[in-house]
């Protein structure tokens, strides 16, 4: 008999979400017995942030673990991450035995099929068990086979299922790599630590990074530089150095140096300030960003009716890599002396050294009462077409000259982790 299929991924249907309320209510969804309590939901399809299952209420009803601090949201697609612990097949047999004993009137063939879909369920638990008691493919003759019939290629990094995952991979004859994270260590100095591991591929061959790091001062770096950060091998260590070249894959599809492929591309850094790596993400490991931009401190009156950024004190700077999604959202209020004029917010967005700005328009609404303040917040994104340092600014337009924008307006973005 196969062995079940557990999901981990659940989308169904459509959510809506009240604002200030913990009560999520879903439109032709199975929530019972599909999701569980610690489950993750990503409302918009994670476009509208994050939230966490307290308690499961029916097959359309879900408690959530806080308040809703979002936006009112009516059958939005979403979609549920399963929580680690649940992945285990005993506790999801427990969860399924238990919704179907609460149904009345069982016909006979449905209860024959319970009894085997859980008999599967306790079989599989008795596999994975006895994995997690230390089988970590060891005991394998062939290794090259096994990798082939795994689908693990050298370079191995979806041996999820195993505990003991450094030693499978050595036992499968596979390179541990980007078991690392590039972080700043001061306002001069980035500093590669060891996370989930310390090995990475240098050269094709597998590097230590020792348990203190690898730290590398930015020197005589000129303000609004960005830099590649590569990983080498020199002597018996590890180092790192700083290079403008854009990284390419090698054989092993690792990304390196392209006139130098026997270093590797372990993150990217740029000065704001000379002589200082002010922002640094790592390539493995990164935990992505929340960024509050600064507010527009002064109230800002825009004379013509074309888009235009408000301030340049509104701006904020981020690396993103090539791919990368972004959430943007943006906090304003404008009005105009004329009622029913149109005022549109945006957020602009821009790689630096690219001309001019995009514009994503994040509100708009006309003005009912003259001179009356409305509030023109709003929510949007945009995926990095290439690595590098970003802009984003709050802008904004009126459909008549002389539009008025309130003071404090300010955008945000959201990068959820990478690598």
């Amino acid at each position: 008999m196969a062995e079940p299929v557990i999901d981990f991924f659940y989308s169904e249907g459509t959510i809506t979400l009240t604002n200030g309320s913990d009560i999520a209510v879903g439109q032709f969804t199975s929530w019972d017995p599909a999701v569980l309590p610690y489950d993750f939901v990503y409302p918009n399809d994670g476009q509208a942030g994050i939230s966490v299952v307290k308690e499961v209420l029916g097959v359309n009803q879900i408690r959530l673990a806080k308040l809703w601090a979002g936006p009112t949201l009516t059958e939005v697609p979403y979609f549920i991450v399963r929580w680690i612990k649940h992945t285990d097949p005993r506790i999801y047999g427990v969860r399924v035995s238990e919704y179907l004993s609460r149904l009345k009137d069982i016909p006979a063939d449905i209860i024959a099929e319970r009894d085997a879909a859980i008999a599967a369920i306790q079989e599989a638990g008795s596999s994975i068990t006895a994995l997690q008691a230390g089988n970590n493919l060891s005991d394998l003759a062939d290794k090259a086979t096994a990798r082939t019939n795994l689908g693990v290629p050298a370079l191995a990094s979806n041996l999820s299922d195993l505990p003991d995952k450094a030693a499978a991979r050595s036992n499968l004859g596979a390179l541990r790599h980007g078991e690392c994270r590039l972080v700043s260590a001061s306002a001069t100095t980035v500093r590669l630590d060891p996370h989930n591991g310390d090995r990475v591929i240098i050269n094709g061959i597998e590097r230590t990074i020792p348990p203190a790091g690898v730290t590398l001062a930015a020197g005589t770096l000129a303000a609004g530089s960005f830099r590649f950060i590569y990983a080498a091998w020199s002597g018996t260590a590890v180092v790192l150095s700083a290079g403008t070249g854009t990284p390419v894959p090698d054989s092993n599809g690792i990304l390196v140096h392209p006139q130098v492929p026997s270093q590797t591309l372990v993150g990217m850094a740029y000065a704001t300030t000379a002589d200082q790596f002010n922002l640094v993400r790592s390539w493995s490991n990164d935990p992505g960003f929340y960024i509050e931009g600064p507010t527009i401190g002064t109230q800002t009156t825009l004379a013509g009716t074309s888009t235009v950024e408000l301030q340049v004190a509104g701006r904020s700077d981020f690396l993103l890599w090539a791919g990368e999604s972004v959430s943007l959202s943006l906090q304003a209020t404008g009005w105009h002396s004329t009622a029913g004029t149109q005022l549109t917010s945006y957020v602009g967005y821009a790689r630096v050294g690219d001309p001019g700005y995009t514009f994503q328009v994040m509100a708009f609404g006309a003005q009912q009462t003259g001179g009356q303040p409305g509030d023109l917040s709003g929510s949007g994104g945009f995926t990095a077409s290439a690595a590098g340092v970003y802009r984003m600014t709050v802008a904004g337009r009126g459909n008549a000259a002389n539009s008025n924008w309130a003071a404090g307006c300010r955008a945000r973005a959201y990068v959820a982790p990478w690598g």
